[in-house]
């Protein structure tokens, strides 16, 4: 198994606006508060997820 820290990266940056929108949609959802500081942690957890995610993935050749 080989990972690419390159494309990782790619992925993770892309991710994180995506776990911003993602996390948002979740608190409106249960009906909690939206604040900067409580979405930060939920997003950078969807971004990480997504990035290590696209790091192991290996494109069919």
């Amino acid at each position: 198994m080989t990972f690419s820290p390159v494309r990782a990266l790619v992925f993770f940056m892309i991710g994180l606006p995506i776990g911003f929108i993602l996390a948002a949609l979740g608190f409106v959802a249960t009906g909690q508060e939206i604040a900067a500081p409580a979405l930060v942690p939920w997003a950078a957890g969807i971004a990480a997820i997504v990035g290590v995610g696209a790091g192991v993935w290996k494109p069919a050749e």
